[in-house]
Formats: structure tokens, C-alpha cells, sequence
């Protein structure tokens, strides 16, 4: 692991210096804050790979092993990655649902 973060690191420190091939500009992440879904995002995938010692990654590789571990666990990621990406439009269709019945309550 530390080989690893090494060569990944060294990587970094020269891309950042270079301009984009393709793109005007890189997007480098700005946010540095940890939050409480981070911690979460993270309790859970620790959770997933303690439980299952799959990884993302490696478990879609081993789907061709046609294993019923890997496969349950390969939906049920797919499930969790679907309901990441659907919360926050449920959230802000409760938000507005709200707004527009404080609205109308007031008008």
C-alpha cells in the first residue's frame, strides 16, 4: 500500500504541474471539509469490504466467476450507488414540495 501511494503521489505532484491535454483547465477537488456523509460514505464501503472483501472494483471483475456472493453483492452496490444519486433529488423535491405549500397556504 505505501509502494502504492507513493507512485500514486509522485503521479499527482507531476500532473498538477502540467496543463490538461484535452480540457481548458483541470478540476482539482476543492473541498477538504469531512462532513457527515463522508464519514458515512466511508463507514459503509468499509463495512461492504470487511463483509464481503470485495472492493468495487475487483467484485465487477469477479462477476465472471458467475459466484452468487459476488453477484448478490455486485445488486446490492448497484442499489446503494442508485439511491446515493436518487436521494438528493427526493430531498429537494420535499424542499420544493414544501416551499410551494407554504406558498399557497400564504397566498
Amino acid at each position: 500500500m505505501a509502494v502504492g501511494l507513493t507512485v500514486a503521489g509522485i503521479g499527482y505532484a507531476v500532473v498538477r504541474r502540467r496543463p490538461p491535454l484535452i480540457e481548458k483547465e483541470s478540476l482539482w477537488p476543492t473541498k477538504t471539509d469531512i462532513d457527515s456523509s463522508l464519514l458515512t460514505g466511508a463507514l459503509l464501503f468499509g463495512i461492504g469490504w470487511g463483509l464481503v472483501g470485495l472492493c468495487p472494483g475487483p467484485a465487477v471483475v469477479n462477476l465472471a466467476t458467475l459466484s452468487l456472493p459476488v453477484i448478490v453483492f455486485v445488486i446490492a452496490m448497484a442499489i446503494g450507488m442508485l439511491a446515493h444519486d436518487l436521494w438528493p433529488a427526493r430531498a429537494a423535491g420535499a424542499t420544493r414540495k414544501s416551499l410551494v405549500n407554504s406558498t399557497v397556504a400564504d397566498g
